[in-house]
């Protein structure tokens, strides 16, 4: 498993998500021509990869529309030696990491520092044909430099510049700070400031059609399957950020830290209910020394995991706010259904004040559903399971559309998941990336 990829991904799509923003100096407006940069970008076939990913991550649009940018393009052949797999959230980031919101002039003499949409600082340096960007974090240390040779530059265009990069190369320091968000002022939630409701949300419908495909055997799963790594890469991006709300944040409330030990109890819950073994850690990774620590040591097993997430959720059940108490215990039910404790569980839903319990995760981004978790369907057949009413109870969850979130976990619970997967014993456990 290379967690450092993971982590060092989850900097790249967070930094956005803590508030920075581009910026520029310049004003220079390029005037008489007709064409936008994303139509120029479609009429070169050397840019082909990266007009998916603009098309992809919905910055298409953006350099379609009036306004004044710059794009640091890279083509196809830079592309394909960085980008294995193309997911919707890589996508973002390789958009958002070469378009500037200002137009300005690549030029020789050196030492420009602008800001992209990932909110980076690079100092931009070209001379003999060479391109070298050096990201900054917030404590001004180097933490990644990219290095390429200057194909086209200065394209004019309707809204902007554009240049066209090839041969990108990329030199992290692994000894520097990489994820050290700036904390902002405290407004209506901690979790959606560290992007902790989308990432689960994220998850949840990854986790989902990760499920679905080895129920349905819908295509061969492996460890280099774009589904499998982009649901763990939300599953340690939660797991992270709200490590470092528990850590760094001084001024939560008790039901703040309740909540973010919740969701944290969730994620490890269902990441070893589908891997197995797994990498465990409870303090935020900031650098990539901190990501090659973790990876020296040896996986946690699925059982000690299940024991910290039952912990966990036991120990903040009281402070959680009214409106995911309920689901709390839902989740606390639902461990102690995966550990035999059929008895406890039985218990646990029975304190359920609401018996039309809705627990959903929703998105930031009104274009993305909120995804359903818990639901009085969930609580019945919790329930039947726990009193040991189990003969049919497999066909009653494949029967519900409710119940997308669990179906699989359950089925490995009763036992029926070999039989309606038609999968071997080591099929139970996806791959590990």
């Amino acid at each position: 498993m290379n967690l450092k990829w993971y982590i060092s991904l989850i900097v790249c799509i967070m930094l956005a998500a803590f508030g920075l923003t581009a910026c520029g100096d310049d004003n220079n407006e390029t005037t008489g021509v007709d064409e936008s940069l994303f139509v120029k970008i479609s009429k070169d076939g050397n840019l082909s990869i990266f007009k998916e990913i603009l098309v992809r991550s919905g910055y298409d649009k953006m350099l379609n529309a009036t306004g004044s940018m710059t794009v640091l393009a890279p083509n196809n052949e830079s592309l394909k030696s960085q980008v294995n797999n193309l997911s919707d959230s890589l996508c973002s980031v390789w958009a958002k990491r070469h378009i500037f919101v200002s137009a300005f002039i690549v030029t020789s003499n050196g030492g420009k520092e602008i800001k992209n949409l990932l909110g980076e600082t690079l100092t931009i340096n070209a001379e003999n044909g060479l391109y070298k960007s050096s990201i900054s974090s917030d404590n001004d240390s180097c933490v990644q430099t990219e290095l390429a040779t200057i194909v086209a530059t200065n394209i004019a265009c309707s809204n902007g510049n554009l240049n066209i990069l090839g041969n990108i190369s990329i030199e992290n320091d692994y000894d520097n700070v990489i994820f050290e968000p700036e904390i902002e002022p405290k407004t209506d939630t901690t979790y959606h400031t560290f992007g902790v409701l989308d990432a689960c949300n994220r998850f949840v419908r990854e986790q989902i059609q990760l499920e679905t495909v080895r129920i349905n055997n819908e295509y061969p799963l492996t460890p280099s399957t774009e589904l499998v790594r982009w649901t763990m890469s939300d599953g340690y991006m939660v797991i992270n950020n709200a490590n470092y709300a528990l850590v760094h944040i001084s001024n939560l409330s008790s039901q703040e830290v309740a909540s973010a030990r919740f969701y944290r109890a969730f994620i490890y819950y269902n990441m070893a209910m589908l891997w197995g073994n797994i990498y465990f850690y409870t303090k935020p990774l900031t650098s990539l020394s901190d990501v090659e620590e973790v990876e020296r040591t040896t996986p946690s097993s699925q059982t000690d995991v299940y024991n910290f997430a039952y912990d966990e959720i036991t120990e903040a059940l009281n402070d959680l706010p009214v409106f995911s108490h309920d689901a709390g215990l839902m989740l606390k039910a639902e461990i102690e259904l995966t550990l035999g404790l059929f008895e406890e569980a039985y218990k646990t839903l029975q304190l359920i004040s609401d018996k039309n319990i809705h627990f959903a995760l929703v998105s930031e981004n009104p274009e993305v559903r909120t995804q359903v978790v818990y639901t009085p369907t969930h609580l019945a057949l919790f329930t039947k399971e726990a009193k040991g009413e189990t003969e049919q109870l497999h066909t009653e969850w494949a029967n519900n559309d409710e119940t997308r979130y669990g179906y699989w976990a359950a089925l490995k619970r009763l036992g029926k998941a070999k039989e309606v997967a038609g999968c071997s014993d080591s099929e139970l456990l996806m791959p590990m990336p």
